[in-house]
């Protein structure tokens, strides 16, 4: 008799522990997680409420580019606007004392930039086929690109370093001359 009451006891504690691990699962999936509970009311989940860890984004945005000169300690003059690329944003990598310039229409995107010292500044490590070094207003630039056409212009000026880069889905790029006209009008 002994051994049929502790076999139930041991049935009964099972049945009781699996009834309390089910009412517990039951409970945690009817609550959305915190990252869902933060899209379904339509706001980002941030680190806090996120199972994975997002490096924060280095770049600070600027209005103007009298802005970026104040974090960066220099001026970039660059066009006003570009034909056929209606928005501009402009953004400062305060680390590198980096000011991007980006000119965009929809994916395509032309990106100016420029930073103290020689490196190259461009974030383009694409391979090229073709390279040439122009004279353009007593700065050597060198224009890479491919099939005639310019993707992108790296040149150094005084204690500065510039590039500029033009990036679309189908690959193509500028002609020598307009690259060579933006060249022209940053500094």
């Amino acid at each position: 008799m002994k051994n049929i009451h502790s076999i139930n006891f041991i049935k009964h504690t099972t049945l009781l522990a699996c009834s309390a691990l089910l009412a517990v699962s039951l409970a945690a999936c009817s609550q959305p997680a915190a990252s869902d509970a933060a899209s379904t009311a339509g706001s980002a989940s941030s680190s806090a409420t996120s199972d994975t860890a997002q490096i924060p984004n280095p770049w600070t945005g600027c209005t103007t580019l009298a802005d970026a000169a104040a974090l960066t300690g220099y001026d970039f003059t660059v066009p006003d606007s570009v034909d056929g690329y209606p928005d501009v944003t402009i953004a400062v990598l305060e680390s590198e004392q980096l000011t991007e310039v980006q000119y965009s229409s929809g994916n395509a995107r032309l990106c100016l930039r420029k930073a103290p010292g020689s490196d190259d500044i461009s974030g383009d490590y694409n391979q090229y086929a073709e390279s040439n070094a122009v004279d353009v207003d007593g700065r050597s630039v060198t224009l890479q690109g491919n099939d005639g056409q310019v993707q992108l212009a790296t040149w150094l000026d005084g204690d500065y370093t510039y590039s500029i880069g033009i990036y679309r889905e189908d690959g193509t790029g500028l002609t020598a001359d307009e690259m060579t006209g933006l060249v022209k009008a940053a500094k």
